[in-house]
């Protein structure tokens, strides 16, 4: 069929009566979408089944005989007759009365294929049907009180037909009967049976199987816990479009993770193709936005990653504010709500400010990476554990402005090109053992690794949330709650970090330390 609704107007009762006039054995409808790989087909088998009464099987009985290679390669005759041991295919075309006791009906098939034999009785003459009909249409039956009937596959040489006699006692003259043989659905009701070829032909299905073969023959081997679905449904927010977010979206996606939003506000420059894996050389001769080309190159990997592209910049304490960055504002706001982990990537280290304060408020799991020149660092902090410190929990100075007086090599990453790669991985393993909640093939994620290639050390500690935190102390985060971008136009406002450090508390808290004495005396014992 060309259309699937052609495919379901076609009158199906008229067309398998049609095919029964034809002595037809099979008869098959399929329709095939070929853009979707998907098909429907109906199989039917034409036969005469009568409109009252069943035929009765009396006896069963094998028959010994020889077919010759004469009448056994005569395959244009499919039905014929057994008498006196001589096989003749073809019927006649009426009844011999009494001398026709002895007959035996023989219904042929191909050498090897297989006529089915229903559970209940009468179903082995149902798959005889077609031979039936003939003898009753023609009144080869009248005279005799049994008819038999047997099936030959088409074995050449001495064979042993399966003979079925069967009761004429409610055969009649008047031979009424429907066409019938649609066949049935892998659920058993007469309809029929849709398929779907995707796994053999959509390449993008096969690529997608592909690409988590490795993730099934882990969690087949080595991580039986390993929950891949929900893997693949984690929304991954990257604060970020740089090495290390192309680094980290490689990873991910090697992880299964199939959600993956970009956020940025620069442009692919020269010298970023040989650092960052999602771009190219014409990306930096036409300036395009990093954030939509790296989702646009990560759907380019991997076909099935949801990956999306925001413009937009980061607010930061000690930045003055104008309409784009409110805007900029809302949009960073509502992008972390979307979000279940959210990765901090920037450069520099107020950007990292809002994005806690949301991230605290909207209980996400944030994941903070940093580099140094040799040097770099991985937190954890959010919905994982409520008592872990966030990125500024250990800092006693609020942040501000630290670009201003930067001179030209501070104010990009300067950085061994291979510390990138190795901050990454770590970020995303640790991200997919806090989703599992530690321990087992995992392991039990720290919430603090701080790596040095200059000394090849790697530690891992840990921290308390402090509750005069300038990032996610109570007192800053309902503050966030009540005056939202308002708040944060505040913030930016202040230069020098003061108006954070006093709703913070930690204002009083250096007060106090100096009150006790610390930091304003000479004396040799503090000049450790």
């Amino acid at each position: 069929m060309n259309t699937l609704t052609g495919f379901k107007s076609l009158p199906k009762n008229p067309l398998i009566s049609h095919c029964h006039t034809l002595s037809a054995d099979v008869i098959l409808l399929v329709y095939l979408d070929q853009k979707k790989h998907k098909g429907v087909y109906w199989q039917g088998y034409p036969g005469a089944q009568e409109k009252q009464g069943t035929d009765s099987v009396i006896s069963r009985s094998p028959l010994a005989l020889s077919v010759t290679s004469e009448l056994g390669t005569d395959q244009d005759k499919r039905l014929g007759y057994v008498s006196g041991g001589v096989v003749t295919w073809g019927l006649p075309e009426e009844g011999g009365g009494e001398e026709d006791d002895g007959r035996v009906y023989v219904y042929r098939t191909g050498a090897g294929e297989e006529v089915g034999k229903g559970g209940e009785e009468g179903g082995e003459i149902w798959a005889l049907r077609r031979l039936v009909h003939e003898v009753r249409e023609r009144g080869l039956w009248k005279g005799s009180s049994s008819v038999k009937f047997a099936h030959y596959n088409g074995t050449l040489g001495p064979t042993t037909l399966h003979v079925l006699s069967v009761s004429t006692s409610s055969w009649s003259s008047g031979y009424s009967y429907d066409v019938v043989g649609w066949g049935y659905n892998p659920r058993l009701k007469i309809a029929p049976t849709t398929i779907d070829l995707k796994s053999q032909l959509d390449h993008n299905h096969l690529e997608r199987e592909a690409a988590n073969l490795n993730l099934r023959l882990m969690r087949w081997r080595v991580a039986p816990g390993l929950d891949l679905e929900g893997l693949g449904e984690v929304k991954c927010l990257l604060l970020g479009a740089g090495t290390l977010g192309c680094y980290l979206s490689r990873i991910l996606v090697g992880w299964g993770v199939r959600n993956i939003t970009f956020l940025d506000s620069g442009r692919v420059a020269a010298s970023n193709p040989v650092r960052q894996c999602l771009y190219t050389r014409q990306d930096g001769r036409e300036g395009n936005w990093k954030a939509s080309v790296a989702a646009e190159r990560l759907t380019e990997i991997c076909g099935d990653v949801k990956a999306r592209g925001v413009k937009a910049c980061i607010p930061m304490p000690g930045h003055t504010m104008g309409d784009k960055e409110v805007e900029d504002a809302r949009t960073v706001e509502e992008e972390i709500k979307r979000a279940d982990v959210v990765f901090m990537l920037t450069d520099s280290r107020e950007s990292r400010w809002m994005p806690t304060v949301v991230g605290r408020r909207e209980g996400k799991t944030v994941i903070n990476i940093a580099l140094g020149f040799s040097s770099w660092l991985v937190c954890r902090h959010g919905s994982t554990s409520d008592s872990l410190g966030c990125y500024f929990c250990t800092d006693v100075v609020a942040p501000s402005n630290s670009e201003g007086d930067r001179t030209l090599d501070q104010q990009c990453t300067v950085t061994r090109p291979g510390l990138a790669g190795i901050a990454a991985g770590m970020g995303a393993e640790v991200m997919v053992a806090g989703l599992f909640g530690g321990g087992g093939a995992m392991g039990q994620p720290p919430h603090t690794i701080r790596g040095d290639l200059g000394g090849w050390s790697l530690r891992c500690f840990s921290c308390e949330r402090v509750g005069y935190c300038t990032g996610c102390g109570d007192s800053v985060v309902r503050r966030w709650e009540e005056g939202g971008v308002e708040f944060m136009r505040e913030v930016a406002e202040d230069g020098t970090g003061e108006l954070l450090e006093e709703i913070s508390g930690l204002k009083d808290v250096k007060r106090k330390v100096d009150e006790g004495g610390w930091g304003g005396d000479d004396d040799e014992e503090d000049d450790w």
